[in-house]
């Protein structure tokens, strides 16, 4: 079965794209392009298999590669695991079709470089929080607690805990994209509840808004005791 990939006319006219050599500008359309290119915009592909297609000889290859990195900062590139990363693929090939997103879901979840993994998992929750006004809900990412303290949770912790509950509300059931997903924690912070991952929990902004329930509550501390973090 073919497959197709569409390439807006205005790549022609981006500014950045005028900034980029021949050869770049050639290597970035196969990588946007060529037979492995799938939903998450993250793939394997070798310096070797990439100069063979481009006709571009593999130093030279390698050298563009680097500068559409480090220089022009449009892919990411993992010589560990070779494995390619469109930064701006999902503004241009992503849906929120719960089919395709759980398809997606897969996708990232089998990136092996964590740095790409991280990337796309933050992109992916800001694709699916992003609100009516088209501006992302920032106060509802989450904080953690170092004794009654908040500090920032960072983005890989975040990303542990929603892979770990596979993207689905801890109480509820139901999954993204039906609602938008957040970070809890089991034990509050104003009872010196910490950051640690066996005291967070996936949660959809509708319980966590109303988890003063005393069955939200109940199911929390059974949830926390299954884990270990609840006496």
């Amino acid at each position: 079965m073919a497959q197709y990939r569409q390439i807006n006319t205005g790549f022609w006219k981006d500014t950045k794209i005028e900034d980029f050599s021949v050869n770049e500008k050639l290597i970035y359309l196969y990588l946007l392009t060529n037979s492995l290119t799938n939903m998450c915009g993250c793939y394997e592909l070798s310096l070797r298999q990439m100069s063979y297609e481009t006709g571009i000889n593999l130093d030279a290859t390698s050298a563009n590669l680097e500068r559409l990195s480090a220089v022009h900062d449009v892919i990411l590139y993992d010589r560990n695991t070779k494995e390619v990363l469109v930064k701006n693929w999902w503004k241009y090939n992503w849906t929120k079709s719960p089919r395709f997103i759980e398809g997606l879901l897969d996708e990232i979840k089998q990136v092996r470089a964590e740095d790409f993994r991280i990337f796309l998992g933050n992109k992916l929750a800001d694709f699916l929080w992003e609100s009516e006004s088209e501006t992302h809900l920032d106060e509802h990412l989450e904080h953690s607690a170092t004794r009654g303290r908040r500090t920032d949770l960072s983005p890989s912790r975040r990303m542990t805990v929603f892979e770990r509950d596979n993207y689905t509300c801890q109480y509820c059931g139901r999954k993204a994209p039906e609602v938008v997903l957040e970070i809890d924690h089991i034990v509050p912070v104003a009872k010196g509840g910490g950051n640690e991952i066996t005291n967070l929990a996936t949660i959809c902004r509708e319980c966590n808004a109303g988890k003063s329930d005393r069955n939200t509550k109940k199911k929390l501390v059974v949830i926390g005791c299954e884990r270990g973090q609840v006496d």
